[in-house]
């Protein structure tokens, strides 16, 4: 699998999509299709929304905006990169297709937002709306999963 190097295109920042941007969206992009909770995504390595289509995603409750591989430049100077995310109920009827209205909301609509880091470790970094702490889980060997205050 060829996945080092650059992919030829930029993203919509401008920036220059690395093939590894490239292969995280995708499989970021078919884990949320095939969730039944999802019913489209918007992704820095795409020019527009993704709307799934499927049935299982028919009346999907939420859309999740996302950056799959931030940092993927730095890859060739073993720097941490991480993927981000953020999470908003749809506004529009259940059941029809989400528009550009569902994915762009004000940051204070957001019910989750989060990041993971991949590196020698990976950490996972998530902020319920309701919560006043992150959960914090860091995999070695195992999983561990503690309350970290922001």
């Amino acid at each position: 699998m060829d996945i080092l190097g650059a992919a030829g295109d930029e993203n919509v920042q401008g920036e220059e999509q690395q093939k590894l941007d490239v292969y995280a969206n995708e499989k970021f992009k078919a884990a949320m299709e095939a969730r039944d909770q999802v019913c489209g995504i918007a992704s820095e390595e795409e020019d527009s929304a993704v709307v799934f289509n499927k049935d299982v995603n028919r009346n999907a409750r939420y859309v999740v905006l996302m950056d799959p591989l931030d940092g993927s430049s730095n890859i060739d100077v073993n720097v941490s990169v991480g993927t981000i995310f953020s999470i908003y109920r749809r506004v529009t009827p259940v059941g029809t297709a989400p528009t550009d209205e569902d994915f762009l909301q004000p940051g204070n609509k957001q019910i989750a937002a989060g990041y993971v880091i991949y590196g020698s470790s990976t950490m996972l970094v998530i902020q319920p709306e309701t919560a006043s702490t992150a959960s914090l889980t860091t995999r070695l060997s195992g999983c561990s999963a503690s309350p970290m205050r922001i």
